[in-house]
Formats: C-alpha cells, structure tokens, sequence
C-alpha cells in the first residue's frame, strides 16, 4: 500500500536548496523521513540526449546516473520522486541501477489530478476538435525544435524571431 516511510528526491540544486518536496511532504504526514538529493548534471544530459555523440557533454553519463542513484539507495528509500521535469526522460538509464517502479513521476499526478478538476467542473472538451499550440522559447528555437521531438510531435512551422 502506500504505507511509505522513507522518500527519496532527485532534483536540481536549487530545488533542493528550496526544500520544497520535503516541506510538502512533511506537511502532509511529518513521520516520513526525506532524503534529498541533487543532481546538477541531470538536465543537460535530458537536453544532449538527442546528441547521440554527446559531443558538447563532458559528463560521463552512466557514472553520474549510477554514482546519485547509489547515493539515494544508501538511504533505503521506499519511493524516489524525480523532482524535475527532465528527469522521468532518464527512466530508461536509471532503471540499469534500480527497479524502475522505484520512481514516481510527479507529472503523470499532476495530469491526472487536473483532468479530475475539468471533469469536476464539466470542463472536459467532449468533442474530437484539436486545439493549437504556439511555443515562446527563451534562446536556440532550433535546438527546443529538435529535441522536443524526442518526446513530443511537433509541427514544424517557420521559426520566427
């Protein structure tokens, strides 16, 4: 059941450095113990996978997943939450180290808990119309266009500056 006592969190530093799962988690039942952990390399492995030469990555990928999840694993956790949006694109790489049921992937929650809100309030669109979507990116469009395909079918339209 859900009868969990020890929690684990990989995230990035400054989420870490923010306590906020553990805050949260505390809150919620103060008996559980978390253990935090960061791991700063972590994104930018998610953003190079793409880069199958991982040429402008001067990690050593593997060592780094297997050194944070040995780490966690010290501290015998129940369940460990990838407490960043890039992390759950690692499964497939941390699951070598540990069983992968081991992992919660907060997003999947998050989705299912606002699809109960727009049921909740008859919101739910019924019909089979698609929506639109537009993307704002910050720097390197190009870049946000190749890897997102990784994970997302994306229309290619003109990039605009």
């Amino acid at each position: 059941g859900m009868n969990y006592s020890k929690i684990g969190v990989f995230a990035t530093q400054g989420t870490i450095n923010s306590h906020a799962y553990k805050t949260e988690i505390n809150k919620f039942n103060s008996g559980i113990e978390v253990f935090e952990e960061a791991c700063p390399n972590w994104v930018s492995i998610v953003e190079n996978i793409s880069d199958s030469a991982g040429s402008k990555l001067l990690i050593n990928t593997d060592e780094d997943i297997k050194y944070h999840v040995n780490n966690m694993l010290k501290n015998n956790p129940d369940k460990i939450i990838l407490g960043c949006t890039h992390y759950p694109y690692l499964l497939d790489k941390l699951e070598k180290y540990c069983d992968r049921d081991l992992f919660i992937d907060p997003a999947e929650i998050f989705v299912d808990y606002i699809k109960n809100d727009l049921y909740k309030n008859d919101l739910l669109n019924g019909s089979d119309t698609k929506g639109s979507e537009e993307f704002f990116v910050s720097a390197t469009p190009e870049s946000f266009v190749k890897n997102s395909k990784l994970f997302y079918e994306i229309k290619q339209l003109p990039l605009v500056y």
